[in-house]
């Protein structure tokens, strides 16, 4: 009996996991993930129904959704402009980075 798990993303999430299937390049299963997440981004949301995958996607799937070095990226910037004094005049900028940080928090 076949394993079924499922998960929700967002589109920007879904856009970022989709680039990175496609920096993949030749793994097998990565390219036609990355080409079922573009076809579902490319369609109407109100169209937009579950996008499953094959056995063979699942793993670079995976790897692709491990958003981690985003996260990290995230915290070093928001680290970077607050030590230099910066934080009042882009306080925006650093919301947005906020919040990709806490979306991006490893879950446990």
């Amino acid at each position: 009996m076949p394993l079924h798990y499922s998960a929700q993303v967002g589109a920007r999430a879904a856009r970022l996991i989709c680039d990175r299937l496609w920096d993949f390049g030749i793994t097998p299963g990565a390219a036609t993930a990355a080409a079922r997440i573009s076809d579902a981004l490319h369609s109407h949301p109100a169209m937009r129904g579950d996008v499953t995958f094959t056995e063979r996607e699942v793993a670079p799937l995976l790897d692709a959704s491990n958003l981690d070095p985003l996260h990290d990226t995230c915290v070093e910037v928001i680290d970077r402009l607050t030590a230099d004094g910066q934080h009042h005049k882009l306080r925006a900028l650093i919301t947005d980075l906020e919040r990709i940080r806490d979306n991006l928090r490893p879950r446990d």
